[in-house]
């Protein structure tokens, strides 16, 4: 049985936990929440589940796999804190994995430091997609003969004038958080790409 816990507990949060909970041979074991308001929400729907507010308590749980569905800006810190404590192998971490390639670089070196074996990766669910893979499949066998430009769109209401600022920052804007997963795509149905421009504007 893999023991599992869920760090985070917006939507995305509630989304991996609810599903890891009915996954055969996994356990949801612990979720980790700061909001007292969520952790007394949480206590009804996760009854038989530890809740803890710090991740240091997700260290004597013996996991197997953490899953972080937090801001952005926080999973860094989150990441670094999982290894340097030890606290499982496998880590996985809702996109982008943080705020900067030059932060995303160093903790993919933490990582190898630490000698870590287990799975680490980011959600970039994408490439799962029946319609994507059937796409990359055609691209591969020459259909189209060789792509040498595209264009990508992302959009989301998330980011409209009338959301409120401090959500979209949290989230890192449009671009970083679904315009990451056209640029993950593109990385995997071109291979070494040249960006030219991208441009983020209200429609």
């Amino acid at each position: 049985m893999n023991r599992v816990a869920v760090i985070g507990l917006g939507k995305m949060g509630l989304l991996h936990a609810s599903l890891l909970n009915v996954i055969p041979d996994v356990k949801l074991v612990a979720v980790c929440e700061k909001s007292s308001l969520i952790n007394r929400f949480s206590k009804n729907v996760f009854s038989d589940v530890k809740i803890v507010s710090d991740i240091s308590e997700l260290s004597e749980l013996h996991l197997d796999a953490v899953y972080i569905t937090t801001p952005t800006s926080t999973h860094y810190g989150i990441i670094s804190t999982i290894i340097e404590q030890e606290v499982c192998r496998h880590i996985f971490v809702e996109k982008p994995l943080s705020n900067s390639a030059k932060e995303s670089r160093q903790l993919c070196d933490k990582v190898k430091k630490s000698g870590n074996t287990g799975i680490c990766m980011v959600g970039y669910n994408r490439r799962f997609n029946v319609t994507f893979r059937k796409a990359i499949e055609i691209i591969r066998e020459g259909i189209l003969g060789e792509p040498v430009n595209f264009e990508g769109y992302a959009f989301s209401s998330d980011f409209l004038a009338g959301s409120q600022e401090g959500k979209r920052i949290n989230r890192g804007g449009v671009l970083r958080d679904l315009g990451c997963h056209a640029i993950d795509l593109a990385i995997w149905f071109m291979g070494n790409i040249n960006f030219k421009s991208i441009n983020s504007s209200k429609v």
